[in-house]
């Protein structure tokens, strides 16, 4: 059941209320220097009790159409971590996602659960 406000998808269906909390923009790093055995190790700070996810982009890669890039989580210190592994040369940006509600500021829309936690605010 839904405290406050619900948005609704343009078919009418419900897309966000304070009871669900979307996966939050929380930051992108670029990394390269690979070589055949470098697996680079990302820290983002997001608990692991949360769900996390990355995305890469690949922004060169010398040889096209082969193994580019292999992206996988892991956990460590009670945080979440992206480990990437590439070809040489190659440079990849990294986007992170998580259920991690970002920073608030003195002003916009906050949504709050039954149980009084920030779900979402307009800094998202």
């Amino acid at each position: 059941m839904a405290y406050g406000t619900e948005i609704l998808s343009s078919d009418g269906r419900v897309w966000m209320t304070p009871d669900v909390m979307p996966l939050i923009y929380q930051f992108n790093t670029t990394v390269s220097g690979f070589n055949a055995t470098t697996i680079k190790t990302i820290n983002t700070s997001v608990p692991t009790s949360r769900a996390c996810i990355a995305f890469t982009q690949c922004l060169s890669d010398p040889m096209p159409g082969r193994f580019a890039v292999l992206t996988y989580m892991s956990q460590a210190n009670g945080v979440w971590q992206v480990n990437v592994r590439g070809n040489p040369n190659i440079s990849v940006k990294i986007y992170v996602f998580a259920n991690v509600v970002v920073p608030t500021s003195r002003y916009g829309i906050q949504y709050f659960n039954s149980a009084g936690v920030e779900t979402y605010n307009a800094n998202c």
